[in-house]
């Protein structure tokens, strides 16, 4: 599955590397963990001038991994209301679902 950009809302591939090197403002992050394993996700802002390799973090999660007892806590919102230069996954792993909601 390749990053789908288009809309307000934005599903993310597990595969790291530029999501969008234009402004975009994010509202939130929806992460949905897969069962019973520990995941993370890391995404920066990309810099000023085009700068992928580097930026601000935007996202720094990890789960600890859940029970499929406890299925109804592996979705989590991030709020962030806050407007970046562009996005880059720097990490993404054992995630059911990245959804990225902007404005």
């Amino acid at each position: 599955m390749a990053n789908v950009t288009t809309g307000k809302v934005w599903t993310l591939d597990t595969a790291a590397g530029l999501v969008t090197s234009n402004p975009v403002y994010i509202k939130g992050v929806l992460v949905t963990w897969k069962v019973a394993s520990a995941g993370a996700v890391l995404l920066s802002e990309i810099e000023e001038g085009g700068d992928v390799a580097a930026g601000m973090t935007i996202l720094d999660a990890v789960s600890t991994g859940a029970t499929s007892a406890a299925t109804n806590e592996l979705s989590q919102w991030f709020p962030i209301d806050e407007h970046f230069n562009g996005l880059r996954k720097v990490t993404m792993t054992d995630i059911s679902k990245l959804a990225i909601y902007t404005k």
